[in-house]
């Protein structure tokens, strides 16, 4: 997690409660390899992974950019689909 850049809060009562009565996706959050939005749309266990809260954020910071850019996402080799948005747009 420190090579994730992970931020601990920085007033005693955020910590304390971060340490002692966690929330979901305080720690770990669940994300699909393939994004929804570039045609990753199966929504089975093969396509999710864990990533830590930061790590998370930055990957859908970096989608988010993707989609803002508007650039034609590449068809997917693993599973040979293309977002059919793409043609549209």
């Amino acid at each position: 997690l420190i090579n994730a850049k992970w931020c601990l809060p920085k007033s005693n009562s955020a910590l304390e409660r971060l340490l002692h009565t966690p929330r979901e996706g305080d720690f770990w959050q669940a994300d699909h390899i393939i994004p929804v939005a570039e045609g990753g749309g199966g929504c089975n266990l093969d396509n999710l992974q864990t990533l830590c809260t930061p790590c998370h954020q930055r990957e859908t910071a970096k989608l988010r950019s993707r989609l803002r850019l508007g650039g034609i996402t590449n068809i997917d080799n693993k599973r040979k689909q293309m977002d059919i948005r793409t043609l549209f747009f």
